[in-house]
């Protein structure tokens, strides 16, 4: 482990709808890092406040940030909203806009910030342990930038058991990033009340090779109007997981 306590940041997706301004407010609040997912709700001046915020105080706010997830297809978009339980797929359009959009936005995030990690942004880049990115363990053992290890989608492999997932990445040093997720609200709050075994020895084990935490939970699960209370509550149960 490098260090006892987590660096923990929270996905401006999580916070959706509100502006990046206001994302950004909530985290400071909490003395939380950000991963930067560009939305149709960015402007470009909020990415250059955020740079002199930056630049200003010495700190680093910005932690990583990656593309949108959006599925190539009507389809795929509906699937992806029913075997995930998550609306907001069906407005993945209207959150993310245009790809060009997207592009512009990664590449001014790109420049404004180039200590942030890139998630699957390509080659370069750090890799998300995922099944839609490959199967195999190799390939995550062998991608030299290093990978993302997400408690939800490391549990989603039929073929891979996690812990044993977990356990060669964290030997192998290649656990650059940690994402936050679980499977339900249930899930969460059974973590958060220290229970969740799943999600809790996965996060324990992941953080013995890996100390930046990003709460990757979608918006729904914070609450509308205080998601600061929520996200406090899974800090906690995170910085819990290195005691």
């Amino acid at each position: 482990m490098q260090n006892n306590d987590p660096w923990i940041g929270v996905s401006t997706l999580s916070l959706y709808p509100r502006t990046l301004s206001r994302a950004l407010e909530i985290a400071q609040q909490l003395d939380f890092g950000i991963q930067l997912v560009p939305s149709t709700l960015w402007r470009e001046q909020d990415l250059r406040d955020l740079k002199n915020l930056e630049d200003t105080t010495g700190r680093r706010i910005v932690m990583s940030y990656e593309g949108d997830w959006r599925m190539p297809t009507l389809l795929g978009i509906m699937q992806k909203a029913i075997q995930n339980l998550d609306p907001l797929a069906l407005l993945a359009p209207m959150i993310f806009g245009s790809r060009t959009h997207v592009s512009r936005a990664l590449a001014q995030v790109q420049s404004l910030f180039p200590q942030a990690l890139g998630v699957d942004q390509g080659p370069w880049s750090l890799m998300e342990v995922s099944p839609v990115n490959s199967n195999a363990k190799e390939d995550y053992l062998e991608h030299k930038p290093g990978v993302v290890l997400d408690t939800l989608h490391a549990r989603e492999f039929s073929e891979l058991e996690p812990s044993g997932l977990v356990s060669s990445l964290v030997a192998a040093g290649q656990i650059k990033l940690i994402h936050f997720q679980t499977r339900s609200r249930e899930e969460l709050d059974a973590f958060i009340a220290g229970g969740g075994e799943d999600v809790d020895r996965l996060l324990r084990h992941a953080l013995l090779g890996c100390n930046k935490v990003i709460i990757e939970v979608p918006p729904q699960f914070l609450g509308i109007r205080h998601p600061q209370v929520k996200l406090r509550e899974i800090a906690d149960a995170i910085r819990r997981c290195v005691d």
